[in-house]
């Protein structure tokens, strides 16, 4: 009887496993592209409200201290978000990701955002703002003309 149910299970299973394997992998693709099109959204909608921000007076490392600490996430996050945003200013974010890899992830991408170029200071958040150019690129969007 044993030999039965290893046989009929030889039969079935390694397709129901090919299955049962795409479907973890594409999930995670999936979970990974709609993280990165939040992070893609959230850069967009920083940059695209940037006037209301000077009308405010907040800008720069302020503006990214209080909206760390309203969204309840890292000054670091926000930073990578705009730069990736900036990086990548398409209309919508399809364009975006048909240029990247598959088997791409937040942390993958935000791995290669750590200087800015053609500035030779480092994309960390307390000396990088005390910098005129980088808060410049940072901010702003790459079609509008300061």
């Amino acid at each position: 009887m044993s030999q039965d149910i290893d046989k009929s299970f030889s039969v079935w299973y390694p397709e129901f496993l090919n299955v049962a394997k795409a479907i973890v992998v594409e999930t995670i693709v999936s979970s990974r592209t709609e993280l990165i099109k939040g992070k893609w959204e959230l850069g967009k909608h920083i940059i695209e409200n940037e006037g209301n921000f000077k009308r405010a007076e907040i800008y720069g490392e302020k503006l990214v201290k209080r909206l760390s600490k309203d969204l309840k996430t890292s000054d670091r996050n926000l930073y990578h978000c705009l730069k990736f945003y900036r990086d990548n200013p398409q209309e919508d974010f399809d364009s975006v990701i048909l240029s990247l890899p598959k088997n791409i992830s937040w942390f993958k991408l935000t791995q290669g955002i750590k200087e800015i170029e053609g500035h030779n200071c480092q994309f960390e958040p307390k000396s990088c703002w005390q910098c005129e150019i980088c808060d410049k690129k940072v901010f702003s969007n790459p079609n509008v003309e300061k």
